[in-house]
């Protein structure tokens, strides 16, 4: 079983549209109805509509991940992030031989993580 989407509520779709696209491969499938639905080559969905402004914030725990295929990838793309001078909750991170991660926040705040993760018991990679 794979997860299919995420739906962000932001407040400026074109901002938040571009980081996706820019930085994690995404593409507009879709405008309908004042939303954009991103997706990716590996079938994801992101879903993106107005936040109204009586809308509570997401929680500051909140994430979600994206896992690569190599600690290079995630190197790569944490340095491509950097370079756009983008805000990151954790810097990049190395766990001895079973993985690697980074926090960054997208243009909404939106808490990001990035990973790789060696096989192991869960796939969990939060040390």
């Amino acid at each position: 079983m794979a997860l299919n989407h995420v739906h962000l509520k932001v407040q400026n779709i074109e901002s938040t549209r571009g980081f996706y696209e820019t930085h994690f491969g995404f593409h507009t499938a879709e405008v309908s109805h004042g939303e954009s639905y991103l997706t990716d080559n590996r079938g994801s969905w992101i879903t993106l509509s107005l936040k109204e402004a009586s809308e509570p914030s997401l929680p500051s725990w909140f994430h979600f991940g994206f896992c690569l295929d190599s600690r290079e990838e995630v190197t790569t793309l944490f340095h491509s992030l950097k370079s756009a001078n983008l805000t990151f909750d954790r810097e990049l991170t190395h766990f001895a031989d079973h993985g690697t991660t980074f926090y960054v926040r997208d243009p909404e705040g939106n808490r990001v993580e990035v990973s790789w993760i060696k096989s192991r018991p869960l796939g969990r990679l939060h040390g």
